[in-house]
Formats: structure tokens, sequence, C-alpha cells
């Protein structure tokens, strides 16, 4: 399909229909622009005619699709691509048009260059291509002189308007354009220019400034992309990642996560409530010291009851299984949670602390490991006690009583401050060996503030 328009210059209408006979030859011509005389055969006064091949609009077109949406409820649907050169447009329908709306289907110019401009095709590949560039200043200083001669007719005689010279173009580089009078090519006359045209082009200047804005809207749009995708899809995706591990138990991987993220959303409170639950995990495992470990870190994000209770559970449940071993970490804990007054610790605290004795009876003063159970009524009985237990530098006083065979009790005070470690001997035997009883010698200590007893041993007398 090709489109014929028609530039006037003094006077007749803006559109002119061509003859028949030089469409056909326009239509085998691989030229873009074509030049001819006005069939009236009037030398004076030329007419310059535009042949243009409008670019169709394809489905397989980047904006195709919006295009259509666009003006789907416009009564003619586009089929051509938008184009302009100088004042002059070429519309969606294939109608070329100067003003600012199209005469064949409505459309505003406005309109389309707001849906092509953004994708508008290499001019290389385009119909117009380099032609259009090079012939756009003829274009818009040809409008120029036409109005100048109008504004002039308006105000001088017919004679003033016989007597206007125009004044010449600058040369015009050769092009593959021809010139058409009858059957016979020419070369182009070159388009007189008024005095008065020394500025640009209105037109130029307006799609300077519409390119401008719409490389400013581009880059404003980028920015805003990349803002979005780095500072907003990109963390929200790294979280939900991070909150997935977290829920899986892969705490470790969770809180690598939620540290790269920085102050994203809530993620220095979900490093917390990782480290508390590996201290939990930890707990249940009985690992107190990663448990305590964990604990800690999270305690030093943000001390609250809460950490402290999960910290003080350790303890006591470390204490509770380990009152058999002791230790130096064990008396630490214990001591810690005595002193808070912590529930259950006292019978632990007690039980760990209370006196213990150990007594042997043997016919030797040094040896405090062997038991013997039987002795003769001339032997010497050697009783030896062990004294453990009590609090931290806790001393004791002390008393025995010694029941002898037949029932005699023989009661002593042992005079001195007996602490955990102490080891008392006492020994016994009958002044008068062959006059001794047969039977059961009982040794017994007591704790001379409570009457408490601390120990015992039993030996028998024989002959």
């Amino acid at each position: 399909m090709k489109i014929s328009k028609e530039y006037p210059r003094q006077t007749g209408s803006l559109t002119q229909t061509l003859p028949r006979d030089l469409k056909d030859k326009i239509k085998d011509s691989s030229h873009n622009e074509i030049s001819a005389e006005n069939v009236s055969g009037n030398s004076q006064d030329k007419n310059k005619t535009k042949v243009y091949e409008p670019r169709p609009l394809t489905p397989q077109d980047p904006l195709y699709d919006e295009v259509m949406e666009q003006l789907s409820s416009r009564p003619v649907k586009p089929k051509y691509w938008f184009e302009e050169f100088g004042d002059y447009w070429s519309c969606s329908c294939g109608h070329i048009n100067r003003g600012d709306v199209c005469v064949g289907c409505g459309l505003e110019r406005e309109l389309l260059r707001s849906l092509f401009i953004l994708h508008k095709p290499d001019e290389k590949e385009s119909v117009l291509g380099e032609r259009v560039k090079k012939t756009q200043n003829n274009i818009d200083k040809e409008a120029e002189y036409n109005k100048a001669v109008l504004l002039h007719r308006e105000s001088s005689s017919a004679e003033d308007i016989d007597n206007i010279k125009p004044i010449k173009a600058p040369a015009v580089q050769p092009s593959s354009e021809v010139a058409v009078t009858g059957n016979r090519p020419e070369t182009e006359t070159p388009i007189p220019v008024p005095v008065e045209t020394t500025s640009p082009p209105k037109s130029h200047k307006k799609r300077n400034i519409i390119i401008a804005l719409i490389v400013v809207i581009a880059l404003v749009f980028a920015g805003g992309v990349y803002y979005i995708y780095t500072f907003i899809a990109t963390p929200a995706k790294e979280y939900e990642s991070a909150l997935a591990m977290m829920e899986s138990g892969k705490y470790e991987e969770a809180i690598e996560k939620f540290q790269s993220l920085g102050d994203y959303e809530d993620s220095v409170k979900m490093i917390r409530d990782c480290y508390i639950s590996m201290g939990d995990n930890h707990l249940k495992s009985k690992e107190y010291n990663k448990a305590l470990e964990a604990y800690r870190t999270a305690q030093d994000m943000n001390d609250t009851n809460e950490i402290k209770d999960k910290i003080n559970a350790v303890k006591y449940q470390y204490v509770k299984d380990h009152v058999s071993k002791g230790g130096d970490t064990f008396e630490s804990y214990l001591a810690e949670l005595k002193e808070m007054n912590y529930p259950g610790i006292n019978s632990i605290y007690d039980k760990y602390y209370a006196w213990h004795m150990k007594i042997v009876a043997n016919g030797s003063e040094d040896d405090y490991s062997t038991n013997q159970t039987t002795f003769s009524r001339f032997d010497t009985v050697f009783f030896h006690a062990s004294l453990s237990g009590g609090e931290p530098d806790e001393t004791i006083s002390l008393y025995y009583v010694v029941t002898w065979p037949g029932g005699f009790k023989e009661t002593q005070s042992l005079n001195s401050q007996w602490k955990s470690g102490s080891k008392i001997t006492a020994h016994f035997s009958y002044p008068i060996a062959f006059m001794g009883a047969e039977g059961k010698l009982n040794f017994k200590i007591y704790d001379s503030q409570s009457n408490k007893e601390m120990g015992s041993c039993t030996v028998t007398f024989e002959k």
C-alpha cells in the first residue's frame, strides 16, 4: 500500500490525488521521494509530491499488544507504525497529516507519539531511512516559505506578489531522489528560504524536549526498578529463605542469612530467636556448655527475664546431674542458685554439703582403709574416722560414745573443730585382758550441736 501526500506552495488544497499513470510509475520506483510539475503545465507554480510507504505494524512487534489494547475502542484499528518527519506525521491508519489530529481516523498525534516513541524501529530499517532525515530541513523551509508568501499576499497587491524573489537555500547534496517532468528526470530545484527563518523550527525543539523528557523518565524508571529489585525484592526473598531454614532447624545457616540482611524487617530479632532455639536443643541433649553459650549470645543481644530463666534452668539441670560427681563448676552453679533461692536447689545443696563420716576398725594405728570385724580380748582395737562434706570452710564439733560388751557406755568429747578431710583415731583395749568380756564393742561419733549420729563401727571380742 502506498500513500501520497502533497505539500502546496501558494495555491490549491493540502491534498491532491496524483494521476493514475504517475501512481503506477511511483509504484515501480524504489525511490522514497518524487518531485513532479503540476499536470496543468504551469512552470511558475510547482507542487512537491512526497511518496511515503508506512511500515506495517505486525504481531511480532514488541508493542503490538499494548497499541491494540490502547486503541481497541477506536473505529479504525492501527495497521502501521507512527512516523514523524518535520511538521508532518504518518498516522497508524496510514494517513499523512500536518496538524495535531489525523484527518483520516481522528487519532491524536500526541497519543500516537506516547505509544510508539519508546519502541520506534531502527531508522535504517524504516522505509524513509536516511532520506527523511536529509529532507526534513527542506520540508520545514518550504513550509516557512509558503507561510511567508501567504502573509505577504494578505498585506500586498497582486503586483507585489509577482515581484517576490525567493532566497536560495544552501546547496543540497545529491541523493537518489528523482524529479519528474513528464517522462524526463531532472535534478531537484533548491527550495527558497525566507529571510526571517534564522532559528530552528519549533517542531524540532518540541521534539527534542519530548525526547529529553522520555530519556529522563526512562532513567527514573530504570532507577526505580533497580531500587525495587535490590532493596525490596531480593531482601524479601532472602528473608523468606532464612525463615524456612530456621523452621527446619538449620539455625546456623539461618543466622548467616539474617546477618546478611542487616536491619531488614526483624532480622536482628530473628537472629536472637535462632540462638535461643539452639540453646533449647542443646539443653534437651544435655549439652550444657553449648546451651549456655547460645543463651548468653542471645542475652548479649537483648537481656530479658526470659533468657535469664533459661540460663538458670541450664545450671540447675547441670547441678542435678552432677551431685555425685561434684567439681568446681558444679559447686559454682550450686552456690549461685542457692543465693537466689532457686526452686528445688535447697534439697540438692543440703545433700551435697551434708557431713559424711567413714569409720573402719583394725589393729594398726595408721591404717585408715582396712576394716577388721573380730579381735581377741588381748588385742587393742583402733577406730579410724574420716570426715567429709560440709560447706566450704565449715567446721563441726564432735563427741563419741563407746559401748562395751555387757552394756557399759563411755562418752568422750573430741576437743577440736573438725572440717572436711579431717581424720580421727581412737583406740580401746581391756586393762586386764584375761578378765575382759567377750562380745560386741560399738563405736559411734555424734555432732555436738545437733546430737546427730555421724557414723559408727562395731567389732567382736573373742577368746
